[in-house]
């Protein structure tokens, strides 16, 4: 009777959503990338917001950095994400490049190198850990083995949704960004566009396209969170 009552109780205890934090690229003084008057900021806070209103429509808790044309540091998005204890961190941004023709998607995962990690930090390469600092470090360093796997997951679930929209695939790259790095949870980010490119730009700025945009990435996050998989190759 008592495993009876226990099983009854598993089953109808409720799991909890997944919480998923989202993070509108700069904002107020910050413009970000810039290209005949258009706003990276603009254009970042317009796709996050569908994104959000899509996401709770499926059963998602969600967060947003900022919800409005506010400046957020670097430091206080992952503080922020870190905080409330997010299942997921995206990260919205649109590109911009000297050469007109550049143009397309492109998500990215943390460049998950030791040497590399340690000098973004600012910090000596670690062999041994002597000082309460390089214990940090290398705890930082489990952290992020633990949640790469998972990010490069959600990074092609993202580019496979994202392709089919009527822009250029560039793929799945690694890079080193500050709100991948010190995130503690699985963590994106997601240049939706170039600015500079006359029709990626068109595009961008539609809200049409904006919610074709936020469409395919809640897809993504459905399939992220249900574990069907999307292979990619990560390139440099």
């Amino acid at each position: 009777m008592k495993i009876l009552v226990i099983l009854m109780c598993i089953c109808q205890a409720k799991i909890a959503p997944m919480h998923i934090c989202l993070d509108p690229g700069h904002g107020g003084e910050d413009k970000g990338a810039t290209a005949r008057k258009h706003q990276e900021k603009t254009v970042t806070l317009a796709i996050a917001r569908y994104l959000d209103q899509e996401l709770k429509l499926r059963g998602y808790q969600t967060s947003m950095t900022r919800s409005t044309d506010t400046h957020k540091e670097l430091w206080e998005r992952t503080a922020f994400a870190n905080a409330i204890k997010a299942d997921l961190f995206i990260s919205i941004h649109a590109n911009i490049a000297a050469q007109s023709h550049a143009a397309g998607i492109e998500t990215y995962v943390l460049r998950h190198n030791s040497l590399e990690i340690n000098q973004k930090l600012g910090a000596k390469p670690l062999v041994v850990a002597k000082e309460p600092e390089d214990i940090h470090h290398i705890l930082q360093d489990v952290r992020l083995d633990g949640t790469a796997h998972a990010s490069h997951l959600c990074a092609c679930a993202l580019q496979h949704h994202l392709s089919h929209s009527a822009q250029k695939n560039r793929g799945v790259k690694t890079g080193l960004f500050h709100v991948l790095l010190d995130t503690h949870m699985p963590s994106v980010l997601v240049e939706t566009g170039f600015l500079s490119n006359t029709q990626d730009a068109h595009y961008l700025l539609a809200a049409k396209s904006q919610k074709e945009i936020a469409i395919a990435m809640a897809n993504a996050i459905d399939d992220y969170s249900q574990g069907i998989p999307h292979t990619c190759s990560l390139q440099e």
